[in-house]
């Protein structure tokens, strides 16, 4: 592995010499939403299945959820979370249905998982150049691992990428506090981290910081979210003014239908299908208004994700988890 990534390093050098730059006009063009049509994360993870353990999915059943994705007229790109087993076929299947890929290593504290992840990433980034837009160094590393393991794993994995001569822009997904450097108050940039990628992919969940922002703000209702994704991502977007900043996702669950968290600062909040379509279409709006970019967070439900009091796990797709994988898609008017 150590005399291939040797290699790869060698011909970074050979890129720089003549210039390439990643095109992210391209990513920021693809992930704007624009009369009714958006960009959403993508996960084949359904009913029943567990990327943990037993049965995995399948080719078919890749297939037949993206083609439920272009049937609606509306989905335009997808995100995907990692790079190896059965998320390695999704950029040549999306490539056959006209989607563009945001393609993500999925990184976490087991390095030769991370090589792997890494190595694939690279390779489909190469083999589907028209179809991939951006390669993803891992998705929330640093608000699972840390800051000093995520600042290691994600950079390695940056520079593979860059010695790799990937023409495609590279970047990492995280919550808003990482890309403040857990300055919640007075944000400030995660360094080298900043400087290394072409993107900032932020995250922004209001229902989350309900839950867990231990009353840093007052509660947020669907109709408030809105509000809450565009001040962090303005937080953001003012901390590093050198890069382009995407809202890489953002969401709230469908259901149970009616339930409330039980979190002291939460109470104000309901998950169901109604506020559900309020976050997405007020996002979408919002953000086609003034030019940003932003990615729904997430096609499918996914059963699996629902464990002890938080069975809304479950409910954060817009389309069912069970077939016929019927969709609910939001509709705005910039």
């Amino acid at each position: 592995m150590r005399s291939i990534l040797l290699l790869l390093s060698a011909s970074f050098l050979v890129s720089c010499a003549f210039g390439q730059q990643p095109d992210v006009d391209a990513v920021l063009e693809a992930t704007r939403p624009a009369n009714n049509t958006f960009c959403v994360s993508f996960s084949p993870y359904v009913n029943g299945l567990s990327p943990d353990y037993g049965p995995q999915p399948t080719p078919e059943l890749v297939g037949t959820l993206l083609d439920k994705l272009v049937q609606t007229g509306q989905v335009k790109c997808i995100y995907t979370f990692g790079s190896t087993r059965i998320n390695g076929v999704i950029p040549e299947m999306a490539q056959a249905r006209g989607l563009k890929v945001i393609l993500t290593a999925w990184l976490s504290n087991d390095t030769a998982a991370n090589q792997a992840e890494t190595l694939r990433a690279i390779t489909l980034a190469k083999q589907y150049p028209e179809t991939v837009i951006a390669l993803n160094c891992g998705s929330e590393v640093r608000y699972r691992l840390g800051a000093q393991l995520a600042t290691e794993v994600v950079g390695t994995c940056i520079r593979n990428v860059r010695a790799a001569a990937v023409r495609q822009p590279v970047s990492t997904s995280d919550v808003w506090p990482a890309w403040c450097n857990d300055n919640v108050q007075t944000c400030s940039r995660w360094e080298p981290i900043g400087s290394q990628v072409d993107i900032i992919l932020v995250t922004a969940f209001p229902w989350w910081e309900n839950i867990q922002g231990g009353g840093r703000f007052p509660c947020f209702t669907a109709e408030g979210a809105v509000g809450h994704e565009l001040d962090r991502f303005a937080v953001v977007k003012g901390t590093y003014p050198d890069k382009p900043v995407i809202l890489s996702e953002f969401g709230w669950p469908a259901g149970p239908e009616g339930f409330t968290p039980s979190a002291p600062n939460a109470g104000c909040a309901k998950a169901g299908a109604q506020q559900q379509m309020v976050v997405m279409r007020d996002t979408f709006a919002q953000f086609e208004r003034n030019g940003f970019s932003a990615i729904a967070f997430s096609a499918f439900n996914e059963p699996w994700k629902a464990v002890g009091k938080q069975q809304f796990e479950a409910y954060w797709g817009l389309c069912d988890a069970t077939a016929p994988y019927n969709c609910r898609m939001p509709k705005w008017s910039a």
